[in-house]
């Protein structure tokens, strides 16, 4: 089990791409004033960010780290920079049906030394190739 990290932040630039295209996110995270102390400096290893898909439903569950990318932090636990998590040309578009759905999350987590690792997450939409502005179907999120 994964706790959240409040001084984690996700800014999505968009929450919806195309199957063959990506998402673009900056991620930040400050460290908080007990953090800075001499136990807990250097304990923060790494934040990662990955793009999940994961299914649900009837039938066999199955789940995929689709893209990652790993952001360097320093000695305080602070890290920041833009990713993009490319969304490759063969992966499944969310849907969200009576017997399956099929479901997208960028998340980024804090890479903790010997404790239980941290995140923060957002869901995220997979659709069609040419499918922005036009897609009809009913999906996780309500966009459409």
């Amino acid at each position: 089990m994964r706790e959240h990290d409040p001084n984690l932040v996700i800014h999505l630039e968009h929450d919806i791409a195309e199957v063959g295209d990506f998402f673009r996110c900056n991620v930040k995270r400050s460290p908080t004033d007990g953090e800075l102390n001499d136990r807990t400096v250097g304990q923060i290893r790494a934040v990662r960010i990955r793009l999940h898909r994961y299914t649900e439903g009837r039938g066999e569950v199955d789940s995929a780290e689709v893209a990652t990318v790993e952001l360097p932090v320093d000695q305080f636990g602070m890290a920041s920079g833009q990713v993009d998590l490319h969304v490759p040309h063969d992966e499944p578009i969310s849907y969200d049906g009576m017997l399956i759905r099929v479901r997208w999350e960028i998340e980024a987590r804090t890479d903790l030394r010997l404790k239980v690792d941290q995140k923060s997450s957002a869901e995220v939409l997979v659709v069609p190739r040419g499918g922005l502005g036009r897609y009809d179907r009913a999906h996780p999120l309500g966009h459409g």
